[in-house]
């Protein structure tokens, strides 16, 4: 019901954004001086969407410009974790900063 959406050509309740629900678990036992956390992302993304096929304009072009860009921005950052996995010598840096969804889920993502 709060989630924006938008009408395109394709979809008449297009997701214009993605969502982020962060859980932040914290303990601490004291007589021991243990403390632990743990953090819980559940993430919810928006589709890519093909801007000619949809034919969209104006406010939602942006925005699906920029849902489009953070996809991708995801993509090549997993892709580098992938890589620097397989060939740990390389140590290449992830783009966590290219987009405000992969720099929110960096600690998360291994960054």
């Amino acid at each position: 019901e709060h989630r924006a959406t938008a009408e395109t050509k394709m979809n008449s309740t297009s997701s214009r954004s993605h969502a982020v629900f962060q859980i932040c678990i914290r303990s601490k036992n004291e007589s021991k001086g243990i403390s632990r956390y743990a953090n819980i992302n559940l993430v919810d993304l928006a589709g890519s969407e093909k801007v000619k096929m949809s034919k969209v304009e104006g406010r939602a072009f942006l925005e699906a410009t920029q849902i489009n860009q953070s996809l991708s921005t995801l993509r090549r950052v997993i892709d580098t974790l992938i890589e620097n996995q397989i060939n740990p010598k390389k140590k290449l840096v992830p783009p966590f900063r290219d987009s405000v969804l992969t720099w929110v889920l960096s600690e998360t993502l291994g960054g």
